[in-house]
Order: C-alpha cells, then sequence, then structure tokens
C-alpha cells in the first residue's frame, strides 16, 4: 500500500511539474519572438504592433490612433496612442466570440529626471465593469484597470507598454447590465526602485488625460481626450465577422502578423529533454534495482551452467517489478 500511495504522489509531482516546464518552455518561446521582432521597435509605432498583433493574437488593429498625444514638455516627453482593436476572446460563457475593443500603447518615453522609468498606466471608467482580484482572492467589480512596465527587465518578466480593453463583459461591459463603459481618464505615473528593489512612484502624475479638467496634479495634462464606443467599434461596418480584403483596406486596418508556430521549436526541445530527465529519474527509482537484480541473476545462473560444482554462487531469486511483499 505505502509503495502505492508513494507512486502516485510521484505522478502527482510529475504532471504539476509537466505543466510548470510547459509554461516556462512558451514563455521561452515568446521571449525569444519579443526578442527578434519587438524589442528593437519600441519607439516605432508600425512595427511594434505589427508583432503586439501576434503577441496578443488580435484579428488587426487600425493603423490611425483614435485618441494621439504627443509631449512637447522637454523634460517630459513621451507619446500616447490609443488604436480600435478587434480580436477572438473567450467570454464569460467560455465560448469564443469576436469583439471590438482599443489597446492603449505608451512609448518614446525620455525624462529629462528619469533614465527608464517604470511606467504605471491607469485607465479610469465611468463604471465598474472591469473584474480585479480583491485582498481575499474573491473576484470584484472595479472602473479602474492598471498596467505596470519596466523597460529595464526583459519580456516576459516585465509587461509591455500596452493596456487592452475590449467589448466583453469584465472588461469594457458591465456584468448582467450589459451596460457599456466609457473611458474617463487616462493617468500614467512614473517610478524607480528604491534599495530594497521596491517601486516608489512620483506622487505627481506624468500624465493625466480626460475629457474635463482634473483637480490631480500632473506635470503634463491633456483635458480634451475624448473617445466614444463609435470610435473602436469596427465590427458593426463589417458584411461579416472578419473585414474582407476590400474592408481592410477601406478602414485602414493592419491585419499583418508573423506566425509565432515558427518558434515551437523551443518547446519541442525544452519538452524533449524535460521528456528524457523524466524517464531517466523514473529508470532510477522504480527499474534499475530490479533490472541489476535479473542481470545478476542472469551471470549467476551462466556461471553456474559453467561451474556446476562451485557452491560458493548461490541462485539469485528474481524479483518481479513492482511486486509487493507480504506485509508491506
Amino acid at each position: 500500500m505505502i509503495k502505492w500511495l508513494g507512486r502516485t504522489v510521484y505522478i502527482i509531482i510529475i504532471l504539476l511539474l509537466t505543466v510548470q516546464i510547459w509554461f516556462f518552455a512558451y514563455q521561452s518561446k515568446l521571449q525569444q519572438f519579443y526578442d527578434e521582432h519587438m524589442v528593437a521597435y519600441v519607439d516605432d509605432n508600425a512595427n511594434y504592433l505589427i508583432g503586439i498583433n501576434a503577441l496578443a493574437d488580435i484579428d488587426y488593429h487600425q493603423e490611425t490612433p483614435i485618441y494621439s498625444f504627443s509631449s512637447d514638455d522637454p523634460d517630459y516627453q513621451f507619446d500616447v496612442n490609443i488604436y480600435a482593436i478587434g480580436a477572438l476572446i473567450t467570454n464569460s460563457d467560455n465560448e469564443q466570440e469576436r469583439v471590438d475593443g482599443f489597446l492603449l500603447y505608451v512609448n518614446k518615453i525620455n525624462i529629462k529626471t528619469n533614465e527608464n522609468p517604470i511606467i504605471r498606466l491607469t485607465v479610469t471608467l465611468d463604471q465598474n465593469s472591469v473584474i480585479v482580484r480583491d485582498s481575499d482572492g474573491n473576484d470584484t467589480l472595479a472602473n479602474k484597470i492598471q498596467m505596470e512596465y519596466n523597460p529595464n527587465l526583459d519580456f516576459p518578466s516585465s509587461n509591455i507598454p500596452v493596456l487592452f480593453l475590449v467589448k466583453t463583459e469584465g472588461s469594457l461591459v458591465v456584468p448582467e447590465t450589459g451596460l457599456l463603459a466609457n473611458v474617463k481618464t487616462v493617468k500614467i505615473e512614473m517610478g524607480t526602485t528604491d534599495t530594497n528593489e521596491q517601486v516608489v512612484y512620483d506622487p505627481k502624475a506624468l500624465f493625466i488625460a480626460s475629457n474635463e479638467i482634473v483637480p490631480e496634479g500632473a506635470y503634463v495634462k491633456d483635458d480634451e481626450m475624448i473617445i466614444s464606443p463609435e470610435d473602436y467599434s469596427l465590427r458593426s461596418l463589417f458584411a461579416d465577422e472578419l473585414p474582407s480584403e476590400s474592408e481592410i483596406e477601406t478602414y485602414h486596418l493592419i491585419t499583418t502578423r508573423i506566425d509565432l508556430n515558427e518558434y515551437n521549436g523551443i518547446m519541442w526541445r525544452t519538452m524533449i529533454g524535460y521528456g528524457l530527465m523524466i524517464i531517466l529519474i523514473t529508470y532510477l527509482l522504480f527499474f534499475h534495482k530490479n533490472v541489476m537484480i535479473k542481470i545478476r541473476a542472469k551471470k549467476d545462473f551462466a556461471y553456474r551452467m559453467a561451474h556446476p560444482k562451485d557452491e560458493e554462487h548461490q541462485e539469485v531469486v528474481d524479483a518481479e517489478i513492482f511486486k509487493e511483499n507480504d506485509g508491506q
């Protein structure tokens, strides 16, 4: 009984470890893709967003942003752009559907007093539509969504300078009521790490954008940001679920994407190496002893056949693999 319990625990550990290794291999695949196609283009909107099409698995993004802001303050330079997107998502009913949405992209950051600052991006909506996890681990609704980007860390250890919101429950759509939330403000904060490697943010925001005057202080402000659902609701303009070639041209959609399957090799190498290691460990734990008993038994049998009068070699008793002894 104890043997079988041990084997069961071993199998469970292997299954859990396999999931972790697969996740590591998948992250390595994404990292290689990011390093080759995106890291050098963070400040190049066109090329970086083509990478986003593949990395975030979105159908398209619109070439022209629905909102664009470029700071002309020489001490606080950055760009903020919001692009309409279309994506295939899994909804709250665990069904796949194509939805409208938008991505918010921050780049070309050059702060005079803070080289390569850590960026925290916060989008505030006019309704509690975003599902977040509270301190007790329970899902709750909030009207804010945040993203932190640390340019000093490699992807995927750090996030990317892009935040996504789509027209589905838990994002822009309020669960149960179906009401669509609208963007009230966009806030960007900048921070650095202290001696304890903790992120400390400047108490004054780097940037705040809204369609009204916001009393909160910021180094740069824009009180003329207007984002309406009509700006990013493109699917209603298409004859089918996906835009046709003529619709892609008419609405200036960028559907170009790089096939991530080209990077499956790194996953195969990782999983094959892991599989060989598991086979070796399993053999050493459960089979090696019995194999050695069989080998010694065959050698002893061969010796006794060749030296029938040698009484020093006794018969080696073979044992069945995984057979339990009585009382164990």
